[in-house]
């Protein structure tokens, strides 16, 4: 019954290819030797990916999302060990710090003073409170642009109309 669930669920070619397997498990580890590949070629092309990643023209928010898509994808290719001793827990703190730190340095130089503040807070906080800060810190200077342009453009509106 699962084998029939299975090949449902496959295309043609590869159902018709094992059509005659009997259990769930050998159809299991036929299709694992098939179509297993090593990871290294993707974890390699994802870290250069994340390397080479800056915020450019983006958004906070964009460029965010782009760093945190390559991350948590490297995650799903990169296992970490569980333990009972406590030690991976500072693994994955140190893993946090680095993904922060990667975050803070692509940023425009116009997030500088922000970029300094966080990098004061203890404990370290984590990549997502620390996005929350630089996206409020982009939206105020969102707001005082704007201010700043509509007492420029009302400034530039009395100029004209008192020359007139």
């Amino acid at each position: 019954m699962v084998v029939t669930w299975l090949q449902n669920a496959m295309s043609l070619e590869i159902k018709n290819s094992v059509a005659y397997v009997e259990t769930a498990h050998a159809l299991w580890l036929e299709l694992e030797q098939r179509f297993a590949q090593n990871n290294r070629p993707r974890i390699y092309e994802l870290k250069q990916s994340i390397h080479s990643l800056t915020q450019g023209d983006d958004s906070v928010s964009l460029y965010f999302s782009k760093l945190k898509s390559l991350l948590d994808e490297l995650v799903n290719f990169e296992s970490i060990p569980s333990c009972t001793c406590g030690a991976m827990k500072d693994v994955l703190a140190n893993q946090q710090r680095d993904w922060m730190m990667k975050f803070l340095m692509e940023l425009h130089d116009s997030f500088t003073n922000i970029k300094a503040q966080v990098i004061l807070i203890k404990p370290t906080p984590s990549l997502s409170e620390v996005y929350a800060l630089v996206q409020q810190e982009e939206k105020r200077k969102q707001i005082s642009n704007n201010s700043n342009l509509n007492n420029a453009l009302a400034l530039a509106s009395r100029t004209h109309f008192s020359n007139t």
